[in-house]
C-alpha cells in the first residue's frame, strides 16, 4: 500500500497525460487523465486491466527508446520495471525526454540491494532479481539524468510469497502471512530495520538545472 500512498503525493489534474505501468495506480488518477502504457509484448496480454484504465497501448521494439514524442507526459509511473531493462541509465534518460519539465517520475517496487528476502531467495531457491539497487545509488543515478528526488524510502518489509512460491498456494499459510503483514507498515518506518525491506521507492521531478 505504501506504493499507492507514494503515488498519491502527486496531484493529477484534468487533462494530464500519464504513462502508467501500475494498474492499481489508476485509483489515484483523475478520471479525465489520458493514460498511456508500453511493454515488449506486441499484443495486449491483459485486456480487462487495460480496458479498466482506458490504456493507450504501444509495443516497444527497442532496448530503451520509447515510441513517444518529447515532453509529452505529465507523470511517469513505473513499478517493478527498471531492474529488468537492458540499460537502466539510458532508460532513465529516455523517461526524462518524454516527461515535461517540473513534472514527476514515480518509481516503486525497485529491488533493494540489502533485502533479506532477496538474500534468502538466492541462497535457498537460487532465485531473485539479478539487478538490485541501493537507495543512495538510485537517487544519484536519477540526478545524473536530470531528476531531482523529492521523496524516497523503503517498502514491503514482510514477504508476500507472491513470486511463485508453493507456500503462497497454501490457504493456512496465507492466513498467517495476512496477519503478520499488519506489522509491515511498522517495520517500514523503523530505522535500520527498514533497510532490509524488499523494495525501494523514489518520487522525483524533472528539472532543467540544480
Amino acid at each position: 500500500m505504501k506504493n499507492i500512498k507514494t503515488i498519491s503525493l502527486v496531484t493529477f489534474k484534468t487533462g494530464d497525460v500519464v504513462i502508467l505501468l501500475m494498474v492499481a495506480a489508476k485509483l489515484y488518477l483523475n478520471d479525465n487523465c489520458t493514460v498511456f502504457g508500453c511493454d515488449v509484448d506486441e499484443t495486449i496480454k491483459y485486456p480487462v486491466f487495460y480496458d479498466f484504465i482506458n490504456l493507450n497501448y504501444s509495443p516497444i521494439n527497442h532496448p530503451y527508446k520509447l515510441p513517444y514524442k518529447d515532453n509529452l507526459f505529465d507523470t511517469v509511473i513505473g513499478s517493478g520495471v527498471l531492474e529488468h531493462v537492458q540499460n537502466d541509465y539510458e532508460s532513465l534518460k529516455e523517461l526524462n525526454r518524454v516527461l515535461k519539465t517540473k513534472r514527476y517520475l514515480i518509481i516503486t517496487f525497485l529491488p533493494n540491494q540489502y533485502s533479506y528476502a532477496e538474500f534468502f531467495a538466492k541462497a535457498i531457491f537460487s532465485r531473485g532479481h539479478k539487478r538490485k539497487y541501493r537507495l543512495k545509488e538510485i537517487k544519484k543515478q536519477l540526478m545524473y539524468v536530470g531528476f531531482e528526488p523529492i521523496d524516497w524510502g523503503y517498502n514491503q518489509f514482510m514477504p508476500t510469497f507472491s513470486g511463485g512460491s508453493r507456500l503462497g498456494e497454501k490457504k493456512a499459510f496465507i492466513k498467517i502471512i495476512e496477519k503478520l503483514y499488519k506489522l509491515n507498515s511498522i517495520f517500514e518506518n523503523v530505522w535500520l530495520i527498514n533497510k532490509l525491506s524488499a523494495n525501494l521507492y523514489v518520487v522525483c521531478k524533472k528539472v532543467d538545472y540544480f
